[in-house]
């Protein structure tokens, strides 16, 4: 059974604040959340923050960007800074937080210099998928 467009079946308990996210983002944009299962509760929590802060925001993207939590936001109501205090928050949660799995994790890469692929994970997801270890951001 498949869950709304853009919504991944799986979500269980989440699945309304990822549907809720995915009707945030604005007209012209991909409704897709690219972020891990891992992550999920973390941009669950951050949407409610972040609806309590300015219920009219939008959303430009939500996603995994060189193994960090990135979410790009319009505020019409002029609350930018309280709401990319609380993203900072819930970046540096998910920069301790496998992506993939939830466990404790940290920035890892896989492949060579040049052609890097960088994701926070756990010591398992890492191992599984061929990641190592990062020099410290």
């Amino acid at each position: 059974m498949s869950g709304p467009p853009g919504v991944p079946a799986d979500a269980g308990e989440f699945a309304a604040s990822l549907e809720q996210i995915r009707r945030r983002i604005r007209p012209g944009s991909e409704p897709r959340i690219g972020v891990g299962a891992g992550w999920v509760p973390i941009i669950a929590s951050l949407n409610e923050k972040l609806t309590a802060i300015d219920p009219e925001h939008s959303i430009l993207g939500v996603e995994e960007r060189y193994g960090l939590l990135v979410w790009d936001f319009v505020s019409p109501g002029g609350h930018d800074q309280a709401m990319q205090s609380a993203i900072d928050a819930a970046a540096e949660e998910a920069a301790s937080c496998c992506e993939i799995c939830g466990a404790p994790g940290r920035l890892m890469s896989r492949g060579e210099s040049g052609h890097k692929w960088l994701k926070t994970v756990c010591p398992a997801c890492a191992q599984d998928r061929g990641y190592r270890p990062e020099a410290v951001r």
